[in-house]
């Protein structure tokens, strides 16, 4: 496996009062891409980065 290489997760969370749920995951492949989408999520979703080796 050549762990030199890797991609960028954001997994979009819509967190409510008794449940959260995942509304939404993308691949990105620099962690800029991934952040600016994360930034432009609106106010009511919560996006978290991840990064994960290819």
């Amino acid at each position: 496996m050549d762990f030199s290489r890797s991609f960028f997760t954001v997994i979009v969370i819509a967190v409510d009062m008794f449940e959260s749920s995942i509304v939404d995951e993308r691949h990105f492949g620099s962690m800029q891409e991934a952040l600016i989408y994360k930034n432009s999520l609106p106010s009511n979703l919560h996006g978290l980065v991840c990064e994960v080796a290819a």
